[in-house]
């Protein structure tokens, strides 16, 4: 992603991405379960937790997509790392659906916006997750 100062927003890098791409292994393999987030890292982690925006920079894609399976006990953090999956690389898609079967289940807002019209949220297994928690909830909930 690069900064777009004529119109004020961020937009696509296709060199970056490329680069992205060919270096995908070494950024992004496979995830280890037992790598946990050191200090900075959690602080790190939390600001982008904690920021509203639905816009990553790739440093902070593959932060979380390193530490996927930390964020597994934190429901709400789903949304972010749905947001950091490449989900047209069929590994890291692979990965990812993996992954969300062992996620503890979000509230119903978070699992609402997986449903939204965003392009990440699009991809069939985030739509099946977002389903199954709000079946799981009571009409009251609802």
């Amino acid at each position: 992603m690069c900064f777009d100062h004529e119109n004020d927003q961020q937009v696509s890098n296709p060199s970056e991405e490329m680069r992205r791409k060919l270096m995908r292994d070494t950024l992004r393999g496979a995830m280890d379960p037992f790598l946990k987030p050191d200090t900075t890292q959690n602080r790190k982690i939390a600001k982008i937790l904690a920021d509203p925006s639905d816009v990553l920079t790739n440093d902070q894609k593959d932060l979380l997509w390193m530490f996927g399976y930390t964020l597994t006990s934190r429901p709400n953090a789903v949304v972010k790392f749905v947001l950091a999956v490449d989900w047209d690389n069929p590994d890291e898609a692979s990965q990812a659906t993996r992954l969300l079967r062992q996620w503890q289940q979000p509230d119903i807002a978070y699992a609402l916006k997986l449903l939204s019209d965003h392009r990440e949220f699009q991809h069939a297994t985030v739509r099946a997750f977002a389903v199954k928690r709000l079946e799981a909830a009571t009409d009251d909930t609802l």
